[in-house]
């Protein structure tokens, strides 16, 4: 909390960047409305998962990991995610998967604010 950081840039509504500063230490804080540096990424739901698909769930889960940014994206875009394995066309609905914000490394996420730390 008090080691001296040369810059914070702050996405989000913030007004308080003076109270910020002193408190934390920081030389500059920079306040931007510009869109902030986060992926979203699909986190498979395996309490639905399991029970839904059966023997079909490892591939399943298997899938949203390997494709976790491809699956939040037609998530978001359609509802759903469809591929193929065996096959098989398998259809994965939005209750299967969490979507969430994946922050870069100096990325911290509060709430609906964004920081960007440097050093």
């Amino acid at each position: 909390l008090n080691m001296p950081l040369k810059k914070a840039i702050i996405y989000g509504d913030v007004s308080c960047t003076d109270t910020i500063e002193s408190t934390l230490n920081i030389e500059e804080v920079v306040i931007s409305h510009e869109p902030r540096e986060v992926t979203k990424i699909a986190v498979p739901v395996y309490r639905k998962i399991g029970p839904h698909f059966k023997e079909k769930g490892k591939t399943i889960i298997d899938e949203i990991k390997r494709n976790r940014e491809k699956v939040a994206e037609e998530m978001e875009e359609r509802g759903y995610y469809e591929f193929s394995h065996g096959g098989d066309a398998i259809r994965i609905d939005r209750e299967f998967v969490e979507i969430k914000e994946e922050a870069r490394e100096n990325l911290l996420k509060a709430g609906d604010v964004f920081v960007v730390v440097e050093k």
